[in-house]
């Protein structure tokens, strides 16, 4: 692969990265709306009923209103947590894969020197010399 192969690729890579957290940022944007509506609505919520008990008129259908916005709230929470979610393994697998194409496509680091496991003989009198690093025979001293 040439110099501008592998920039042309970093430049792809980096760029699905800014894509990636400009989407993760737009989530968690909407997520912390969906949080700060939510307290307010809960706020909301607990003024009304708090008026109500003081004008000694709980209306239930009116705070049946207020809670069902509270739900509706909280279930998007949940639906923009799990898109959040979803987008944080999509991009965990795309790193994976990334990884594992890089891997595929470098080149194999050479086998390191294997140790001969072949016993030698000494030329002098023909014993084994098991040690591959022997300099002398053990057998007769004589230099190998």
């Amino acid at each position: 692969m040439g110099f501008f192969d592998k920039l042309k690729e970093q430049a792809s890579g980096v760029s699905a990265q800014l894509q990636d957290t400009l989407k993760g940022s737009k989530f968690a944007s909407q997520l912390n709306t969906l949080q700060n509506t939510r307290k307010q609505q809960a706020s909301d919520l607990g003024e009304a009923v708090l008026n109500m008990y003081r004008a000694g008129d709980l209306d239930q259908a009116a705070l049946q209103a207020q809670v069902q916005q509270v739900f509706e709230t909280e279930r998007q929470i949940i639906a923009t947590q799990e898109q959040i979610e979803a987008e944080r393994q999509a991009a965990a697998e795309a790193k994976l894969a990334q990884q594992q194409t890089r891997q595929a496509m470098a080149p194999a680091a050479p086998a390191p020197p294997q140790a001969s496991s072949a016993v030698r003989t000494c030329p002098n009198c023909g014993a084994a010399i098991e040690d591959p690093n022997a300099k002398f025979c053990p057998g007769c001293g004589k230099p190998i």
